[in-house]
């Protein structure tokens, strides 16, 4: 009996979440190094889905969302609470979108360290 190919919901063609996470995650291990780690937490639902650590202490959390959805109400309050205390966390819809984000954060990151600190 031959399978039927199930259908996507992705009319409009564009990537999924999962595809994006993969390619933006594949990128930054690729071309910076960086460690790359799923973001599961026991306690609390909505966390980022991922954690990003690059050289010189570099950490940063990204949520990955298909093109045009945004954050659930759940994930914007997450968001916000691990603002709050200084995480940066960034929501990325498309695959070049990602991987421009990745370029310019390790770029200021590495500026910012050759300068001296932190400058805020």
């Amino acid at each position: 009996m031959n399978k039927v190919p199930r259908q996507s919901n992705n009319r409009r063609g564009d990537p999924l979440e999962k595809t994006i996470e993969r390619r933006v995650c594949s990128y930054a291990e690729r071309e910076y190094g960086m460690e790359v780690r799923k973001f599961v937490s026991s306690n609390h639902r909505c966390v980022p889905d991922r954690m990003f650590f690059g050289d010189n202490g570099l950490i940063f959390f990204i949520e990955f969302k298909r093109k045009g959805l945004k954050l659930t109400i759940g994930q914007g309050r997450e968001k916000s609470r691990l603002e709050k205390k200084g995480a940066r966390i960034y929501v990325v819809d498309g695959v070049d979108a990602g991987k421009e984000l990745i370029d310019r954060i390790v770029e200021d990151h590495n500026f910012r360290h050759e300068v001296g600190g932190w400058i805020r």
